[in-house]
């Protein structure tokens, strides 16, 4: 891989903890507003729009595990 190449690949690495970053804020954000809910249908919503960040999490953990490469030991 050239230097091009490589430089490529670290930023979509980074672009992809981004937004790692931002699916996990959203998913504590959704948790937090579940622990407080007092209405059932708004409790029932509130589970099922944190499968949502659960997929995107591990989607997102299947792409980068794609974009890292075992280096050979020496």
């Amino acid at each position: 891989m050239n230097t091009r190449g490589a430089y490529a690949k670290v930023e979509v690495v980074r672009l992809l903890l981004a937004r790692r970053r931002q699916v996990l804020a959203m998913q504590a954000e959704e948790e937090n507003r579940l622990r407080v809910a007092e209405s059932t249908p708004i409790r029932e919503d509130l589970e099922r729009h944190l499968t949502f960040p659960d997929r995107q999490l591990g989607r997102l953990r299947e792409l980068l595990l794609g974009m890292v490469q075992p280096v050979p030991a020496r």
